[in-house]
């Protein structure tokens, strides 16, 4: 009976509300819509134009059928609704839009389905939390079903596991700071000698320690030490 629910947003503003349920409930429906639509009006500010408001996308994604008696369920597995016009349906009113899964329906050999729906859809009817599971290689090409994969495979470690995991990570970590630090330092010692040889030339020709720090940045104690 676990619900998980994620609202995310994207570089458009477009607003998503992710829903995931193992059990259909009769309330589920009206919660759909009371929440896209209450995701739909937080947008608004006093003093805010409406057409700045962005559309909002409810996906709910069901470890289970829907019921005849609720109207939505057919043989498909993905139900997308949207405002329309009764009379002609061609004409949207933008702004709130819901789409219904049910996982068990999902057949993977479907090929009208588009790819990038068919691997993610796979994903969470395939993959489980078992950390010697095989995994089909198609499953690992696109990058984000990869990560994802990787957040199951730590999922399923033991406390040990995740510990050493996390080590191996953390050196990883250490390793590219300390290479990021080093080539800084770097660059920072050829600035000074850059700037060290150009004071000595300035000194050379005369010009008070004053006026050479102001030109290189040095300070008058690295010039009196040149």
């Amino acid at each position: 009976f676990s619900i998980v629910d994620v609202k995310c947003t994207d570089q458009q503003g477009r607003i998503f509300i992710v829903e995931m349920q193992m059990m259909w409930s009769a309330s589920f429906e009206q919660r759909m819509v009371f929440g896209a639509s209450q995701a739909y009006v937080k947008q608004f500010r006093a003093g805010q134009v409406w057409e700045t408001l962005r559309p909002v996308y409810a996906l709910a994604i069901i470890n289970g059928t829907i019921p005849v008696s609720s109207g939505i369920s057919g043989d498909d597995y993905y139900h997308h609704f949207r405002i329309v016009n009764v009379e002609q349906p061609k004409q949207v009113l933008k702004g709130l839009e819901f789409v219904f899964i049910e996982l068990p329906k999902f057949k993977p050999g479907n090929r009208s389905e588009k790819r990038l729906q068919t691997l993610w859809l796979r994903f969470l009817r395939e993959v489980g939390s078992e950390a010697e599971q095989v995994i089909d290689a198609a499953l690992t090409q696109d990058r984000d079903i990869a990560e994802a994969l990787d957040l199951v495979e730590q999922s399923a470690y033991t406390e040990a596991e995740l510990d050493g995991y996390h080590s191996l990570q953390n050196q990883a970590t250490t390793h590219i700071s300390m290479l990021h630090d080093s080539r800084a330092e770097g660059k920072a010692e050829g600035e000074l000698a850059k700037a060290r040889a150009i004071a000595a030339i300035l000194l050379t020709q005369g010009l008070a320690l004053e006026q050479v720090a102001a030109a290189t940045g040095l300070t008058v104690q690295q010039l009196q030490a040149l």
